[in-house]
């Protein structure tokens, strides 16, 4: 008697579920349709996206550009500090005097060598002559080239004579080789400072 009446329960209770599942089924069914044009969320089929080339391009350009920022920065930071340098202006009798003390400091003042001791003060001589009078084209000129220039320029006898003497006994002192001592180093240097301290060579 006991099963029949749990059996009885049983049935009555999937008879009550039934009719409740019915029932919900229904009212899910009774719902009204919605509007044209409406979509659910969540129920859309998948699309398909393109790939973002240009966020991709922007990127790569920002990390370019921030790179080539460090870069310059560090360069910027390393690079040696340049000192401008105002060039010094000396007149050419400045020029010249210092060049002569150069050459009484050196070793071939110190050794008497003659030939060297000429050799420099041509240079001196025809190189001033360039720069304070415009005569001549400094120490590449012969003597046969560098006195007719003189002469043309109107310099003075008493400028042109000395002047003609030291680099005849220059020249003969540096391409024989060979020197009577008739002019000592001291005085030709001497006679140049002489040339080089006298003003308006010019007649």
């Amino acid at each position: 008697m006991i099963a029949s009446e749990t059996t009885a329960i049983a049935s009555s209770t999937m008879a009550s579920m039934t009719a409740s599942v019915a029932t919900d089924s229904a009212k899910v069914a009774s719902f009204p349709a919605l509007p044209p044009g409406e979509e659910i969320y969540d129920l859309m089929g998948s699309f398909s996206m393109s790939y973002p080339w240009l966020k991709l391009l922007g990127e790569i350009l920002l990390w370019v550009i921030s790179i080539y920022l460090i870069w310059w920065l560090y360069s910027w930071i390393t690079a040696p500090i340049e000192r401008k340098r105002n060039p010094i202006i000396q007149s050419p009798e400045t020029q010249a005097l210092r060049a002569i003390k150069r050459l009484k400091l050196s070793e071939i003042w110190e050794q008497r060598n003659i030939k060297s001791v000429c050799e420099n003060v041509a240079t001196i001589l025809k190189n001033y002559c360039l720069d304070a009078y415009k005569l001549g084209i400094g120490a590449a000129a012969t003597t046969d080239e560098f006195i007719p220039i003189l002469i043309d320029g109107e310099v003075k006898n008493a400028i042109l004579s000395p002047i003609k003497e030291m680099l005849e006994y220059c020249d003969e002192v540096r391409y024989t080789g060979t020197s009577d001592n008739r002019i000592e180093q001291e005085e030709l240097v001497d006679k140049l400072e002489k040339l080089i301290n006298t003003k308006e060579w010019r007649k």
